[in-house]
């Protein structure tokens, strides 16, 4: 599936949620078990996915390199960048007092209990997961690719579910203009990570680059490099963008109770519109969806232009 029907897809659902939202047929608190149950599938299924990249024993140790620095370097760069950018522009109105709670549009007080607590769950179910696919490789087989497609579109789902049920006017959320800043931010910090990698991983800078390009969306810039004949790089573009995403889950609790909500919305990449967004929407608060959509989307759109370009540098 190409980068543009994806997002159409993701801001269909989106879209189809809030406006069912906005009659408000069944309640939040439904629709937010609804959506930390499938968030919780969708997990275990990534870590399953995880354990089944093919020959994945034969590179343990430059791939769990890679992608250990490929995932953690990048992060760093978009905090740094976001930092940066938030002393620059002043974003004083982009960090409201920070409210994770349970349930974060019903006026609780913050829980920091849960900062800590519902990262362990998470952890907890990827590696179940990475087990499970482990243990079962060639032996279990089913569509895992459709499942978990099914799932993120059930997820995405419910996010938009609960903006309209808020019932907030999206337009005007989503011509702000760090809607733009906010993307360029999270791809210059994640390129820089790219130029330190070379003497750590023995990757070509060209290399090192692609990597780091694929902004936690997984699937498109491993098949991307795999595709253009690097399929170690391939595999450990796989990971370390996968690594990304599942980092940027555990954290984005404790950022935005912190109040960086810029580095929260960064961090995941292009997965701040579909996989990350229930967390941003949870911890973040409703308003924080249509810059989390918007910061997706502009990413996404970065992440193939950019990897077919590094990979076809070669230097």
């Amino acid at each position: 599936m190409s980068g543009l029907s994806t997002t159409l897809i993701i801001v269909g659902l989106v879209a189809l949620g809030a406006g069912i939202g906005w009659r408000r047929p069944f309640s939040q608190k439904l629709a937010d078990k609804g959506m930390f149950f499938a968030l919780f599938l969708l997990l275990m299924l990534m870590g399953f996915s995880t354990a089944r990249v093919p020959n994945i024993e034969l590179h343990w140790s430059l791939l769990g390199i890679s992608a250990v620095l490929g995932s953690i370097l990048p992060l760093l760069g978009t905090w740094l960048t976001h930092f940066l950018g938030r002393l620059i522009f002043h974003h004083r109105s982009d960090t409201p007092n920070p409210t994770p709670t349970e349930n974060s549009g019903d006026g609780e007080k913050p829980c920091l209990l849960c900062v800590f607590r519902f990262p362990a769950l998470l952890i907890l179910v990827t590696l179940a997961g990475f087990l499970i696919g482990w243990y079962t490789r060639g032996q279990v087989n089913f569509y895992v690719d459709l499942v978990l497609n099914i799932v993120l579109a059930i997820l995405v789902f419910l996010v938009g579910y609960n903006f309209g049920y808020a019932q907030k006017p999206l337009l005007p959320l989503l011509l702000r203009w760090r809607n733009l800043v906010y993307p360029l931010l999270t791809i210059v910090g994640s390129l820089l990570a790219g130029f330190l990698l070379p003497p750590l991983t023995g990757w070509k800078l060209s290399e090192s680059l692609a990597l780091v390009s694929g902004m936690g969306w997984y699937s498109l810039s491993s098949g991307l490099i795999t595709g253009m004949g690097n399929p170690l790089l391939g595999s450990a573009a796989f990971l370390a963008n996968l690594l990304r995403e599942s980092f940027s889950l555990l954290l984005i609790p404790a950022l935005l109770h912190l109040g960086f909500r810029s580095g929260a919305v960064g961090s995941p990449g292009a997965a701040s519109m579909d996989v990350a967004l229930p967390l941003l929407e949870k911890f973040g608060g409703v308003d924080l969806v249509p810059l989390a959509l918007a910061h997706g989307l502009l990413v996404t759109m970065a992440v193939p232009p950019l990897v077919i370009l590094w990979m076809n540098l070669g230097f």
